[in-house]
């Protein structure tokens, strides 16, 4: 768009005093006022080597950019030269400074001008109000774009929409900035008063692909100096559409790391891959030789893992894991007792595999003749695994003996109990339901205690865990049926730790 009246000023680069006015030779029309009664400055040549807009000046290496994309510099090259050889015979203090140069008489000069005012425009586009660079009817390059009343880009831009390195801020939501593609930023960073994030986005400005977010309690909710070192969370990992998905790693202020699978914001676990370098192991009672009104023997010369039950997991070749481990019931309540216990131990300790009983645990007596019936009958040997309380419960049960501290009182009674006879810290088989609904309930005491859990699902249990039951349903060669197996929480150094330095001490 050209000029309003546009005029050229012939002098030196930087002397506006002797300047002489050339004929006006472009139309005018109506201009925004960055460049209203403006003229510009170029030497003895017609080269330009200024701009004069209002009271201001602006000298070559403000304007060295723009015009140096409209010249061509093949031209600028052999003008010069020539010039600058006449310069040899001429006052040569009318040839500085002038790396910027248009390479024609005045009239171009105008057009040169005139190039310059289409390129930095303000415009009013409905709501929305732009100045910058602005070259066939559209944003190209630097510009700023206001939205509404509030709203504001600042970067660059390519054919009407945001290209390049530039920053979105948006009132109450935040600030947005990086490099930007087709009109959505696809790396960079964000931050309001309660979060910092740097990695990818989608075409809403949500959180999507790789990235770390780090949220903390704004300062002025806050009651420490700093928040950000006392109250963040940390997430690193993967987003889609805002929320964390797939694999990520989050950390909390005083809670365990959560590694793992993540879905629509929800921590599902770790997804194991199962391999021959894991500690597996089972767990039985007299289901597995009383079948169907048929009574089968183990043979504990051939115990192998062949199936780790019918659902879906990732398993590194064939599923053929020795065991190593077996937890054999022993009681349950004050009088009930398996009348295979004994035979299992024996043969699993001849055969090099770690013994450990447990004791399934009755709402209906008391916790103390419990634990010493399980000791009698048990008699668990110098050297076992560590003993364990099944507790599962129905939510009845737990309703008709009183409610759920009654039950946490009665499962520390048994604990204690045990712990004192056997010498080591006895561990708590409980259900996913049951740490759903009740164990965050519990004292800290209680929670403190290792936890087998019972979860049947392709994702690791997120507990204070030791074993994880993760089918009913596996198969053993050897045995009978179908088998609980289990996977314990560890490398099998970790496991040869736990039975030499939480082994049963002694027995009463």
């Amino acid at each position: 768009m050209p000029l309003t009246n546009p005029k050229i000023e012939l002098g030196f680069q930087h002397t506006r005093g002797n300047a002489e006015i050339l004929p006006d030779v472009a139309q005018a029309k109506t201009h925004h006022s960055y460049f209203c009664n403006t003229s510009a400055v170029v030497n003895r040549w017609g080269q330009l080597v200024g701009v004069n807009y209002g009271s201001n000046y602006a000298d070559f290496d403000s304007l060295h950019k723009l015009f140096y994309a409209h010249h061509s510099y093949i031209g600028w090259l052999v003008y010069n030269v020539v010039k600058w050889f006449r310069s040899l015979f001429d006052n040569h203090y009318y040839f500085q400074n002038v790396s910027l140069k248009v390479p024609t008489a005045s009239p171009r000069n105008i057009l040169g001008w005139n190039t310059v005012g289409n390129l930095y425009q303000e415009v009013v586009l409905g709501k929305q109000h732009y100045s910058g660079r602005y070259l066939h009817q559209q944003p190209n390059g630097e510009g700023t774009m206001i939205y509404g009343d509030s709203c504001t880009y600042q970067g660059q831009w390519k054919n009407g929409l945001r290209e390049g390195f530039g920053t979105l801020y948006i009132p109450q939501r935040g600030t947005w900035q990086g490099l930007w593609h087709a009109d959505t930023l696809q790396n960079g960073t964000f931050h309001n008063s309660t979060q910092e994030y740097i990695g990818q986005f989608n075409q809403h400005l949500e959180f999507e692909g790789e990235g770390i977010l780090r949220t903390f309690k704004s300062p002025s909710t806050s009651n420490h100096p700093m928040p950000y070192a006392i109250d963040s969370t940390y997430y690193a990992g993967s987003w889609k559409a805002g929320m964390r998905s797939n694999f990520g790693i989050a950390i909390e202020p005083q809670k365990t790391i959560h590694a793992g699978i993540w879905r629509n914001d929800h921590f599902l676990g770790e997804q194991m891959v199962y391999t021959a370098h894991r500690v597996y192991g089972i767990d039985i009672s007299r289901f597995q030789h009383d079948i169907k009104k048929k009574t089968y023997s183990i043979n504990w010369s051939d115990l192998r893992i062949t199936s780790l039950g019918s659902l879906k997991r990732r398993i590194n070749g064939n599923a053929s894991y020795p065991v190593s481990f077996v937890y054999i019931k022993a009681t349950e309540g004050k009088t009930l007792r398996n009348k295979y216990f004994h035979t299992d131990a024996m043969h699993a300790r001849q055969h090099g595999i770690a013994v450990g009983a447990y004791h399934f645990f009755s709402t209906h007596t008391s916790a103390a003749e419990q634990a010493a019936w399980f000791l009698k009958y048990a008699a668990p040997h110098q050297g076992d695994l560590p003993p364990m309380l099944d507790v599962e419960p129905t939510e009845k049960q737990i309703r008709d003996m009183g409610g759920e501290d009654v039950l946490f009182r009665a499962m520390l009674s048994w604990l204690h109990i045990v712990e004192r006879h056997t010498g080591t810290r006895p561990l708590i088989y409980v259900g996913q339901m049951f740490v759903n609904r009740h164990l965050p309930n519990a004292p800290q005491e209680l929670q403190d205690y290792d936890i087998w859990i019972a979860r049947y699902s392709e994702f690791k249990p997120f507990v204070q865990l030791q074993y994880w039951q993760l089918t009913p349903e596996g198969r053993v060669k050897g045995i009978h049926g179908d088998v609980d197996i289990n996977v314990f929480n560890g490398t099998k150094e970790d496991f040869q730790k736990l039975r030499t330095l939480n082994g049963v001490k002694h027995s009463k």
